[in-house]
């Protein structure tokens, strides 16, 4: 399985290419099941790709992703230089047919988007990129490292702040009541810090914090590239990822509404297209899809 992109800039112009949109697996189509888009958004270089492609693994395997044996999947391609990665929006090629317990049934796309604060990038290309990505989700990831920033996020259904690389898990516990505990205590330290939160809890649905530690000091960008298991990557490390799948996965994830109304499958390409129309530069060209 592979990639596609919907979104990117070439010549000078955005290209919206609804025909890359994911498919359904043959035989499994089924029209009333609502959609629910899982995007990843923040620094470039900040390893997005590489939690997108574990998080692409629960959603496959389950249980069975956090095994010692299991082999990690490059999906979406990881990085070994200073130049980014991921241009535009690249999506996973089918959507996952998912089902959490006590939940409705879901087709699930996995996005991946262009990393920010590249000072090579022109802010109009990003902020179009992020707020079609941002229309599309029913939740998005932020992933930072090490420390949370302000940063300019798009209107989302729910948000999951992922901070990546903690260190203080001695005073802020590694996963999810260590990251409420920091973001009270961040909130509590800076006025500029508090209004932001106070902004985005007006627009999102939830928000959430997740502290992440490092996989291990021995994986690196590069290494990652190469074939490795789940076992490479540290026994606490792993414990925490599955604990975050399982909440975005689980808990969080939901189909995305618009309007009031749940979206199906059928329905992404029209929304895709009026975001098109109504909100991004002039500068997007639309690629029909056949």
């Amino acid at each position: 399985m592979s990639t596609k992109k919907i979104l990117n800039f070439q010549n000078g112009k955005f290209v919206y290419n609804a025909a890359n949109l994911p498919t359904v697996v043959e035989g499994d189509l089924d029209f009333e099941i609502p959609l629910g888009i899982c995007s990843i958004f923040g620094e470039y270089g900040s390893g997005k790709s590489f939690i997108q492609n574990l998080l692409l693994s629960y959603l496959q395997h389950k249980e069975k992703s956090f095994e010692d044996d299991k082999r990690i999947e490059n999906v979406f391609e990881l990085k070994e230089n200073v130049d980014p990665q991921t241009t535009g929006i690249d999506v996973y090629e089918k959507y996952i047919r998912y089902e959490a317990e006590e939940k409705p049934k879901l087709y699930v796309g996995v996005w991946d988007t262009e990393g920010s604060l590249d000072p090579n990038q022109d802010k109009e290309k990003v902020t179009a990129i992020l707020g079609m990505a941002a229309y599309g989700s029913s939740v998005a990831i932020y992933n930072i490292k090490e420390k949370f920033h302000l940063h300019n996020m798009q209107d989302m259904q729910d948000l999951v702040i992922l901070i990546r690389d903690w260190s203080d898990n001695e005073q802020f516990a590694y996963g999810i009541e260590g990251g409420e505990m920091y973001r009270q205590h961040v909130m509590s330290k800076g006025e500029a810090t508090k209004e932001f939160f106070e902004e985005v809890e007006k627009v999102f649905r939830s928000v959430r914090v997740f502290l992440m530690p490092r996989p291990n000091d021995h994986v690196t960008k590069k290494s990652l590239n190469q074939s490795r298991k789940m076992a490479d990557l540290g026994d606490e490390f792993r414990a925490q990822l599955k604990s975050f799948c399982q909440l975005v996965a689980n808990e969080v994830l939901e189909p995305r509404t618009i309007g009031g109304q749940s979206l199906t499958i059928n329905d992404l390409h029209f929304h895709m297209e009026q975001y098109q129309r109504e909100y991004t530069p002039s500068s997007v060209t639309n690629v029909k899809k056949t």
